[in-house]
C-alpha cells in the first residue's frame, strides 16, 4: 500500500516519518509472534564459525520494514541483518492505513541545510529487524528493538529504535511499542503508539535524556556475547556496578534514560546495523560511540558489515576520552589482530 506523503518535504524527513511507521508495523508483528508462540530458533553461519540465531520475528520484521520503505522510496540500498533469509522468505507485508496517523512527528522543526537536499542513490539504510534475538527468545522481550540507521556518504545522519514490549516497562496496557529517533541536527523525538482503532502514534520530543550518578560508576555490557577482552576491560575501569543487557539499541537507550554511565563492549560481536541509528541518537545527546581507538564507524555500503574494533559510548565526550585510556592496550591490539 503506497501512503501519500507531501512531496515538498524533504526526502529525508519523509523518509524518517516513514520509517518510524514501519517500525511501529513491525514491532506490532513481533507482538503477535510472541504471543502465538511462534519462537523457534533457527540458525546460520555468522562470525569465527558461530551460529546465528534468528527467528520467523527476524525475517517478518525485515519484510515489514523493507517492503514498507520501499515502496515509497525504491531506490533506496538496504542492508539488513536477515537479507540472505528475506529472500526465501515468502510472507509480504504492507503498512496498514492505521499508520497514516502519525502525522508531523518533527514538530514544525526546520531542516538542516545539509539534509534538505539528499540524493537518495547516495543514502543507505542499515536494518537491524530484532535486535535481542536471544532475549527474545528467552522471554526477556524488554531487551528488544528494532534498529533503523540512515547513513549518507558513510555518515550516520538519522537512527530509529523501535522498543515493541515497552508497554511492560510502563505497565499501562493502552501503550504498543515505543519509537526514540533522531536526525542530526534536529535533536531526539519520540513515539508512542496507543491501542486503539486505529492506532495512534503520538510524537513529542524525547524528554528522557539524563545523566547517571557521578558518584556511581555503572558500566552496560552485553548479556549474551561475554569474551575474556570485555571482562578484562571492565575490570580495569572498575565500575561499582555492571548491567548485563541484551541489544545494542537497549543499551544506548539505558545511557540516554541515565540507567548506566558507559557502554563497554570491546569485542568484535556489534554489526553496522546494530551500531548506525543508535549513534546518532547519542551524537544528538552529546555523546559519542566509537571503537576501542576513539574512531568513529564508516556506514558506506562496502564495507566490513562487523564492527571488529568493538563498541565503547557515553553521553559525554570527555569521560568517553577517559574510559577509552582505560581499555587495555593488550585488549586493543588483540582486536586489531
Amino acid at each position: 500500500m503506497t501512503t501519500a506523503l507531501n512531496t515538498s518535504i524533504p526526502s529525508i524527513l519523509r523518509l524518517v516519518h516513514r520509517s518510524i511507521a514501519a517500525a511501529h508495523q513491525a514491532g506490532l508483528e513481533i507482538r503477535k509472534l510472541l504471543e502465538s508462540g511462534d519462537v523457534e530458533a533457527l540458525s546460520k553461519p555468522g562470525h569465527d564459525g558461530e551460529l546465528d540465531v534468528y527467528t520467523a520475528a527476524d525475517l517478518s520484521s525485515q519484510c515489514i520494514i523493507e517492503s514498507s520503505i520501499r515502496d515509497i522510496f525504491p531506490v533506496i540500498r538496504i542492508i539488513g541483518e536477515e537479507d540472505d533469509r528475506v529472500r526465501d522468505w515468502v510472507q509480504r507485508f504492507e503498512l496498514k492505513p492505521v499508520l497514516e496517523t502519525v502525522l508531523d512527528p518533527f514538530g514544525g522543526k526546520e531542516c538542516p541545510d545539509a539534509l534538505k537536499s539528499v540524493n537518495l542513490e547516495d543514502v543507505i539504510i542499515w536494518l537491524d529487524p530484532m535486535d535481542g534475538t536471544s532475549e527474545f527468545m528467552a522471554g526477556l522481550v524488554e531487551h528488544v528493538t528494532i534498529l533503523i540507521g540512515v547513513a549518507l556518504m558513510g555518515k550516520p545522519v538519522a537512527g530509529i529504535v523501535h522498543q515493541p514490549f515497552w508497554k511492560s516497562l510502563k505497565n499501562d496496557e493502552e501503550l504498543v511499542g515505543r519509537t526514540v529517533w533522531a536526525i542530526r541536527g534536529m535533536g531526539i523525538g519520540e513515539t508512542v503508539g496507543t491501542l486503539g482503532t486505529p492506532t495512534v502514534l503520538t510524537c513529542h520530543p524525547f524528554q528522557a535524556i539524563q545523566r547517571a550518578s557521578s558518584s556511581k560508576t555503572i558500566v552496560v555490557t552485553s548479556r549474551s556475547h561475554q569474551s575474556p577482552h570485555v571482562v578484562k576491560a571492565i575490570e580495569s575501569i572498575a565500575p561499582d556496578e555492571v548491567i548485563y543487557a541484551g541489544g545494542c539499541g537497549n543499551k544506548v537507550l539505558m545511557l540516554l534514560e541515565g540507567k548506566a554511565n558507559y557502554y563497554v563492549y570491546p569485542s568484535s560481536g556489534c554489526k553496522k546495523w546494530d551500531t548506525c541509528g543508535p549513534e546518532v541518537l547519542l551524537n544528538e545527546a552529546g555523546g559519542l560511540l566509537t571503537d576501542v581507538f576513539g574512531s568513529r564507524y564508516d556506514y558506506s555500503p562496502d564495507v566490513e558489515h562487523l564492527n571488529r574494533l568493538g563498541v565503547i559510548a557515553s553521553v559525554c565526550p570527555n569521560e568517553q576520552k577517559m574510559i577509552l585510556g582505560r581499555i587495555p592496550e593488550d585488549v586493543k591490539i588483540k582486536l586489531k589482530g
